[in-house]
C-alpha cells in the first residue's frame, strides 16, 4: 500500500464474485467505495442448458459416443487449432481450464464437464463459455458416476 501512488490504478476481473469473495478481495487490495468502480454482469443464462448424466461406462469413453459424428474414422485429421474451431471446420476440441483463459470463441454449442472435480462456481465459470452469442443455444452437461447421484 506504501509503494504505490494515489494515481495508480487497479483492475480485478472476476467472472463470478460471490460477496464474500468480493469482501476479503476487497479488504486485500485496500479498495473501498470511495475508489472503487464495480461493473456487474450477471451470470444468469436462460440460454444454456444445464443437465446431469450417469457415467454407463466410467472406465472409458463409451459415455461420450454420442458427441463423435456418425461419418468419423480414424485416419481423418484431428483438430488441432482454436481457428478451425472458430471457423466450424472442426467439431470439438478436448481442453484444460487453460482454454478458457481469454478465449472468444462465441460458437460452442456444448461443454462437458467429466465428474465433480471443482465447486459450483467453477462449474457456472467453465459452461459459461457456451452460447456467448445473442441468441445460441449452449448446453453444459456434467458427467457423474451413479454413487454421486
Amino acid at each position: 500500500r506504501r509503494l504505490r501512488s494515489e494515481s495508480w490504478r487497479l483492475f480485478s476481473v472476476k467472472a463470478t464474485f460471490p460477496p464474500p469473495l468480493l469482501a476479503e478481495t476487497r479488504k486485500l487490495l485496500h479498495m473501498n467505495c470511495e475508489n472503487t468502480v464495480e461493473l456487474l454482469c450477471s451470470n444468469d443464462h436462460p440460454d444454456i442448458a444445464f443437465m446431469v448424466r450417469e457415467l454407463a461406462y466410467p472406465a472409458s469413453f463409451k459415455d461420450l459416443e454420442f458427441l463423435i459424428p456418425y461419418n468419423w474414422q480414424p485416419e481423418m485429421d484431428e483438430p488441432k487449432r482454436v481457428q478451425e474451431l472458430r471457423e466450424r471446420k472442426i467439431w470439438g476440441l478436448f481442453a484444460t481450464d487453460a482454454f478458457g483463459l481469454g478465449m472468444d470463441v462465441g460458437n460452442i454449442e456444448i461443454i462437458i464437464q467429466d465428474g465433480v472435480t471443482c465447486d459450483f462456481l467453477t462449474f457456472m465459470q467453465r459452461f459459461d463459455l457456451t452460447a456467448c452469442r445473442p441468441g445460441f443455444q449452449g448446453f453444459g452437461i456434467l458427467f457423474v458416476e451413479k454413487r454421486i447421484l
